[in-house]
């Protein structure tokens, strides 16, 4: 999700059991309830201390689009996760990686009935499934929660404001921001010192990162000429508009 308009739904009431490990800034030996003050959408949390809180494994449609409107859905998913949450507590369990680029805690939700929250929003169609490693424990969970709404079309995957875009039709000055899917055929590699960079067209490309080329299991050759649809953050590169794909999960390929 993004940062910027954050928008915020009152939660009174919700708490969470928070399993902290090494959490900076939430101490505590063993479980403790932590009180939520605001749910910002599907994804994300605030805590009663100020500690915003982002639910790996999943990306839901956001609250501030590129018109500074909801997006298609997000009221619906922030609603979903008000509603498995609400005046219940909650395991909050930390990710290998402990926080994001925004300094947001990185976090597995489960009910207190062991609901894992994630992936019952990916069952609904709720949101894309997000694998950045280190925190891809619960990725096979995940993935088939996916794949369970994209055979019944449900949510995104019936959504046409969701469906993949054409890579052919990318430029790179086009206002193409945020989480998408595109579609196209992989026309080129470049190795450069820190990542693959493979070329879907004139104004687009998708970069992996060689210390992840390890989940691939494959060699980058080997991906060349292959149809895929990738979903990830489109942002804008020195030459092309541009994707990062951490893990194989966020690419598929097509026959």
């Amino acid at each position: 999700m993004q940062r910027k308009g954050l928008q915020k739904a009152p939660l009174a009431g919700a708490f969470l059991f928070v399993w902290l490990g090494l959490a900076a800034g939430l101490q505590a030996a063993g479980p403790r309830s932590v009180e939520v003050r605001h749910v910002i959408d599907g994804d994300s949390l605030e805590l009663t201390n100020g500690q915003q809180v982002r639910l790996i494994g999943v990306n839901t449609p956001e609250m501030t689009g590129a018109d500074d409107r909801p997006e298609p859905l997000a009221e619906k998913a922030r609603a979903a996760l008000i509603n498995l949450i609400s005046q219940r507590p909650v395991r909050l369990i930390p990710g290998m990686e402990k926080r994001d680029r925004h300094r947001r805690l990185l976090a597995y939700v489960e009910t207190e009935d062991g609901r894992d929250v994630q992936e019952r929003l990916l069952s609904e169609g709720l949101g894309f499934l997000v694998a950045i490693p280190p925190n891809i424990a619960r990725l096979n969970r995940y993935q088939a929660a996916q794949e369970n709404a994209r055979r019944s079309g449900r949510g995104v995957w019936g959504h046409s404001a969701f469906a993949p875009l054409l890579a052919d039709n990318l430029e790179k000055n086009d206002a193409v921001r945020g989480f998408r899917q595109v579609r196209g055929t992989i026309q080129s590699l470049h190795s450069g010192s820190r990542d693959y960079y493979f070329k879907l067209s004139p104004g687009f490309q998708i970069k992996i990162p060689k210390s992840h080329w390890v989940y691939f299991q494959m060699q980058p050759g080997d991906m060349l000429k292959k149809p895929v649809v990738v979903r990830g953050w489109v942002t804008h590169g020195k030459y092309r508009l541009q994707m990062r794909v951490p893990h194989p999960a966020m690419l598929e390929f097509e026959s």
